[in-house]
């Protein structure tokens, strides 16, 4: 009898962009089947009528798994089908477990998966491609049919790309250890199979430049960039820099919290660069800090730059912590460009919002990161003094 199948990864979870390993084994997902690749499970009975049936169970089966809805996603089944027809990699080989459920295994590093080895590429394929139609990114289109050459835009340009849909988010807040900084995740919801968390930022002491978050997420292709939201002069501004000691410091958006006449009352306001090139936002390069956006806006340099207001609404319940929120419009308008709420109750959730064209993703996280920066260190550390 031969020797025991090494250890299985779980499967990702459905609608997920970036899949985590862990470990597993057979007897542990064995009943399970339902997330295994559709490949492996059991075959669907076969419906009467036509010779493409089975053809047509399997694109549906991988359209399921991948988070395709075959009417709303019309567009994309491709994938599926695509997916359900993919051989093996080189090294890969269909075995059977002691129990004779069926599983992949790869002769090179020993892996053991019930997960077809491209599906991950299918799924990214998927939300990438889901992202793209929310914002205004270049659709993916294979060439030649095949769904590997499909060239799509990097996840920094999808960032900074504008939305050309009203798209919902939520930012939660993770602590992996008590001695940890706390972690700010944004998740946007593609739609109703998908929930993609693709932005971190992690809070810091501030340090140099007066940085109070650094944020991490996948990096263009062949260049390092570092982005850092930091508090001058009472202001929050999102800043990106090439790696390098000769690296150029670019200003993708700023927020600020003016202090109104009444007692208590406060107005937030977004400052972006006006200049978008393939709708994705062409930065601001700040000549000294008198260049920067917050520092053009005050003295009425808005030729460049567009400028989003709201007043800061706050609910104090007696029973529970203040709740905040915001609508963001360009001045004299009622555009709402921007929903944003900040629950007073104690929970993974920090910020609700929703945002529409011409803003951005980012633009839009660095809202919630100030209001939840700016709320909760209290409003003497920042915007206060901004007049």
């Amino acid at each position: 009898r031969p020797p025991p199948p090494p250890p299985l990864a779980p499967p990702p979870p459905r609608g997920f962009g970036r899949p985590a390993r862990g470990g597993g084994t057979f007897s542990a997902i064995a009943e399970e089947e339902e997330s295994w690749t559709p490949r492996l499970r059991s075959p669907p009975k076969a419906k009467r009528g036509g010779s493409g049936g089975a053809a047509a169970s399997a694109t549906a089966a991988y359209a399921a798994y991948l988070g395709l809805d075959p009417e709303r996603d019309a567009s994309l089944m491709w994938i599926a089908t695509a997916a359900a027809t993919e051989p093996l990699p080189d090294g890969w080989t269909e075995s059977r477990d002691p129990e004779g459920r069926p599983y992949y295994q790869s002769s090179v590093t020993g892996e053991a998966s019930r997960q077809h080895p491209r599906d991950d590429e299918f799924r990214q394929l998927v939300v990438r491609s889901k992202l793209a139609s929310l914002h205004s990114a270049a659709k993916a289109t294979p060439s030649a049919g095949d769904w590997s050459t499909v060239a799509m835009k990097s996840m920094e340009q999808s960032l900074c790309s504008a939305a050309s849909v009203p798209v919902r988010a939520v930012v939660n807040r993770s602590q992996p250890a008590a001695a940890a900084p706390p972690r700010f995740t944004f998740e946007m919801r593609l739609d109703e199979d998908t929930l993609l968390p693709w932005m971190d930022a992690v809070l810091c002491e501030p340090g140099v430049h007066g940085t109070v978050f650094e944020l991490t997420f996948e990096q263009a292709a062949g260049r390092v960039r570092h982005h850092q939201v930091r508090l001058r002069h009472g202001a929050y501004t999102l800043v990106r820099s090439s790696a390098g000691s000769d690296g150029v410091e670019e200003e993708l958006a700023a927020v600020q919290f003016v202090e109104g006449p009444g007692v208590g009352s406060h107005t937030m306001e977004l400052i972006v660069p006006k200049m978008k090139r393939d709708g994705v936002v062409v930065a601001h390069v700040p000549r000294g800090e008198a260049g920067s956006l917050a520092e053009a806006y005050a003295r009425a340099e808005t030729r460049d730059v567009l400028v989003f207001v709201g007043r800061v609404e706050v609910a104090a319940p007696a029973d529970a912590a203040p709740s905040y929120g915001t609508r963001l419009s360009l001045p004299k308008t009622d555009s709402g460009n921007l929903l944003l709420q900040k629950p007073g109750r104690r929970g993974p959730c920090r910020a609700m919002l929703e945002y529409h064209e011409p803003l951005a993703p980012v633009q839009a996280f660095l809202c919630a990161l100030a209001i939840i920066h700016w709320t909760e260190r209290g409003h003497a550390a920042a915007g206060r003094t901004v007049h």
